[in-house]
């Protein structure tokens, strides 16, 4: 085997390891290590060998990549670092089971491996040799493999299985190239491959992947090895490496003072020498290249450095980095990382059930627009686009919809926000359709971690917009949803070390093709709920939903989803900026009975008078329950700017208690304030005072 070329034998630790020595070797001793089945599909090593390459193998079969084989290759590896010179750091080519030798090594010890070249890996031994999955699996190297990785019978995980290992890969930023079939049944693809590739990605840490479609686990590598030899000698990582801190399309949330404080850190890799290098970085304006931030130097220890900058308000901007020799940079310093399409403002998070996962099915017109940017479920900032609720590559499965969601209401508002303000917003998407109250809670809600680990990353938000309450009216949540909505304000505030987080919530709108007492009654306990919780908890407000059409029976339409957004965005112009514009619903304050047959309506939030919008709504919306019966008024009038007064036909009996538009299916559009143009907050079991 490659008897054209010099070679090495030799025994360490017991083993057998064999040097294969190119022909023209390369100044820098460089090497790749076989870490098993030396000589089968080997147009990479060769190619290697031709390139001036070393090649090494050393024998230790049959031991999985366990502990006892890695400390042994560690061994090997100095042994070759001491006769033969060879260079500093490896690059491992792991074929098939030698995957678990060459990812187990690489977590080892990743200052002395280079890269991972991993061909059809194993990845997992639970899958192979296990075969506990879908693939074959081998009894009898399964019998091996278990003892030497201490696994019990049953057990079904092994702190010392490669899987576990990836983070550390991760953290290292070894480069890795994968290499595999997607009908592989001996070592599955989705069971090892993909896992590596989904985490690497994930985390955005570079990784490249190729994949033979229809390919089983043989043949490995590629019959023309020029791209895979191509990885392996030239390094990709060159210059000033932001490692953390940004991401293109990233908002930060802006402070009182109007900046941010954008924090990066990162290595400055030369491929020349090892000297020092000092990095710089800087902001500029993406649309003229103007610095808002001019070039800073970094701190700067061992080649890795870390700097933070106060950005102010605005954008969108790109964050630059370079690295020199010398105190200062210049036009030509090294080559360094960009970050692009950055902005500073305000970020809301999202959260709620489909309503505000975005539930619209329909078709409207609601283009997305830079300076409006969205963290997907992916972990990755992007332009805000429909469907926001879009899990592909998710890293929080827990807010993953059974289906794709559709329009949504919260690019509307944004880009209204952005229009007034001036300045870019962020969005945070991290609800589900579907899900309780409970969900949210502070105690056992995933959804209510999953929202709090987001936000934790992102040093501030500005506030949170909330649409829920369909999955609570029905049996004992329906009473106390308003008690256990305080509690979750309340823990997300303390979480999140905000005790002034501001929410922007929603009374829910309807359901469609529902009827009956029950159902009309979880309904409007519901949506009292949430109209005293905008009068009782500070810094939560209430916008109606009504007047929209439904895109089913559950459901906002795309169209009634622009008019939401177009309303809590007034809202929040109002309430967190202070601007003086409209964005309050008339909001009943008192309900108390003039005579025995006369109950008088006040409103709040009535910036000229109420009026009627629905035809025959005059007898439908508002009635009064008491004494065991139902009353209903034979007219309501607007008699006062804000009042509305209620007729009935028969005495009413002391103890009534008022609701108005209550219902699920709301029958009529209730009284709108004529200068707002917004419709009244239902309300439900108000009392009735006497006067």
């Amino acid at each position: 085997m490659y008897e054209e070329f010099e070679q090495h034998h030799f025994i360490v630790d017991g083993h057998e390891g064999i040097l294969i020595c190119p022909k023209v070797p390369r100044e820098d001793r460089k090497y790749i290590w076989r870490t098993e089945f030396l000589g089968a599909f080997d147009s990479v090593d060769r190619e290697m060998l031709k390139r001036g390459w070393y090649l090494t193998y050393y024998k230790i079969s049959d031991q999985f990549g366990a502990p006892c084989a890695i400390e042994k290759m560690r061994g090997f590896q100095a042994y070759l670092e001491e006769e033969f010179a060879l260079a500093a750091r490896a690059v491992l080519l792991g074929f098939s089971r030698g995957g678990l030798y060459a990812v187990n090594y690489a977590a080892a010890y990743p200052e002395k491996t280079a890269k991972l070249y991993l061909d059809a890996p194993v990845l997992d031994v639970f899958s192979w040799p296990g075969g506990f999955g879908r693939g074959e699996g081998s009894e009898k190297d399964w019998n091996i493999c278990q003892k030497l990785y201490g696994v019990k019978e049953g057990e079904m995980d092994a702190p010392e299985n490669p899987l576990n290992k990836i983070k550390t890969l991760i953290q290292n930023r070894i480069p890795v190239l994968l290499v595999a079939g997607d009908a592989d049944t001996v070592v599955p693809f989705r069971e090892n491959c993909q896992l590596l590739y989904a985490e690497y990605t994930y985390a955005g840490v570079p990784i490249k992947m190729i994949v033979k479609p229809g390919v089983g686990h043989h043949p490995h590598s590629l019959e023309e090895p020029t791209e895979l030899a191509d990885w392996i000698e030239f390094d990709e990582e060159y210059g000033c490496i932001i490692e953390e801190g940004a991401m293109d399309w990233q908002i930060f949330q802006q402070k009182e003072d109007g900046f941010a404080e954008i924090s990066l850190r990162g290595r400055c890799v030369n491929l020349f020498d090892e000297k020092p290098y000092h990095a710089f970085a800087r902001v500029v304006n993406e649309a003229n290249g103007m610095p808002v931030v001019d070039w800073m130097r970094c701190e700067t220890k061992d080649n890795c450095w870390e700097i933070t900058m106060q950005v102010p308000r605005g954008g969108l901007y790109r964050i630059d980095t370079c690295m020199d020799l010398a105190e200062n940079c210049g036009d030509w310093s090294v080559r360094g990382d960009c970050v692009h399409h950055v902005g500073v403002g305000d970020v809301f998070v999202i959260a709620g059930q489909s309503n505000s996962a975005g539930y619209g099915k329909d078709f409207i017109s609601d283009i997305p627009e830079e300076g409006v940017h969205l963290l997907k479920n992916s972990g990755r900032w992007d332009l805000a686009a429909h469907p926001m609720n879009d899990s592909t590559h998710t890293i929080h499965p827990q807010n993953r919809d059974g289906a794709n969601t559709g329009h949504g209401p919260y690019l509307s508002f944004a880009k209204y926000l952005k229009r007034e303000l001036g300045y870019p917003i962020g969005l945070v998407q991290t609800s589900l359709g579907g899900s309780p109250l409970n969900a949210w809670s502070g105690e056992d809600g995933s959804l209510y971690r999953n929202m709090i680990k987001v936000a934790e990353k992102l040093k501030g938000v500005k506030g949170i917009l909330w649409y829920q309450g369909c999955s609570d009216v029905d049996g004992e949540a329906c009473k106390t949803y308003g008690e256990r909505f305080e509690k979750m304000v309340r823990d997300m505030r303390r979480a999140l070390n905000c005790p002034g987080l501001p929410f922007l919530t929603c009374q829910l709108n309807k359901v469609m093709n529902r009827c009956g007492e029950e159902t009309d009654r979880g309904w409007g306990m519901v949506r009292e709920a949430q109209r005293r919780a905008g009068q009782r908890i500070p810094n939560v407000f209430v916008i109606s939903t009504v007047g929209g059409g439904m895109s089913d029976g559950i459901h906002n339409a795309a169209p009634s989803n622009l008019m939401i957004g177009e309303r809590l965005a007034r809202c929040a112009l109002r309430h967190l900026y202070g601007r003086n514009v409209m964005s309050d619903s008339p909001d009943l304050v008192r309900a108390a009975q003039e005579a025995e047959t006369r109950v008088r309506l006040e409103f709040a939030n009535v910036y000229r008078n109420l009026e009627w919008v629905s035809e025959w709504a005059e007898d439908k919306i508002f009635c009064l329950e008491g004494a065991g019966k139902w009353f209903v008024p034979t007219t309501a009038k607007i008699t006062g700017a804000n009042v509305v007064e209620l007729e009935f036909q028969e005495e009413l009996p002391n103890g009534c208690v008022a609701h108005g538009a209550y219902q699920a299916d709301l029958p009529y559009l209730p009284v709108i304030d004529s200068a707002s143009k917004l419709p009244m907050l239902s309300f439900y079991g108000v009392p009735v005072e006497e006067e």
